[in-house]
């Protein structure tokens, strides 16, 4: 009877340490992957094209008064997406700067969860996981940086969208992908575009009688 306790406790003893050191490999992980974040893109302010939407969320703001602008004339980019709509309401709160600041780092950080949340849809093994989310991240460094941008633009919640609604592809939650890609397509078309295609190809694979 001792000996079966003494086993118990040693064996329990030995899982609490084992998790402690896992917790403390994933709390390390997730602070490395934050620093590289952070990094690599640094908040700038609302600039290049977020000035350009802020102005779209103005003009919804301030009816007429910017009508005879020259950007407005022949319509405007801002007519093929939501994005505009939900931001208004912050820049109505925040303003133009405490609004961009506010909603880059929402839309990061969902971008950041929707990396994570892809790649553990692909690799098991940690080490494998967190090699891959650093280099998603520093990649656009090395080479030129056209994804998970630094200022306010529907295309950075459109990507967040799109690497959730990969993630659940690949896990086969297809109505939940589906429902994401979608959202991502009413921000910025032709971010979700390619996902779309994507995830359509990986059904009609799954269905062969589509091909006839």
């Amino acid at each position: 009877m001792e000996m079966a306790k003494a086993g118990y406790f040693k064996n329990r003893a030995f899982w609490h340490r084992g998790m402690e050191r896992r917790s403390l490999v994933w709390l390390t992980g997730t602070l490395l992957i934050a620093a590289l974040w952070l990094a690599s893109r640094p908040y700038e302010g609302a600039i290049n094209d977020a000035r350009l939407y802020a102005v779209e969320a103005l003009r919804l703001l301030l009816p007429g008064h910017f009508d005879d602008d020259l950007y407005f004339r022949s319509g405007s980019q801002g007519q093929f997406t939501l994005f505009s709509r939900i931001s208004a309401p912050f820049l109505a709160r925040f303003g133009v700067g405490g609004a961009a600041l506010r909603l880059t780092v929402v839309f990061q950080a969902a971008w950041v969860g929707g990396l994570a949340f892809f790649v553990f849809s692909l690799f098991r093994d940690s080490r494998e996981r967190f090699l891959a989310i650093a280099a998603v991240i520093v990649f656009p460094c090395v080479v030129i940086q056209e994804y998970g941008e630094v200022s306010l633009t529907p295309r950075l919640p459109a990507e967040a969208l799109v690497l959730w609604g990969l993630g659940f592809m690949m896990r086969e939650k297809i109505v939940r992908s589906a429902m994401f890609l979608a959202a991502a397509l009413m921000l910025h078309p032709l971010t979700a575009l390619s996902a779309i295609a994507l995830l359509a190809l990986r059904l009609a694979l799954r269905q062969p009688r589509w091909w006839w």
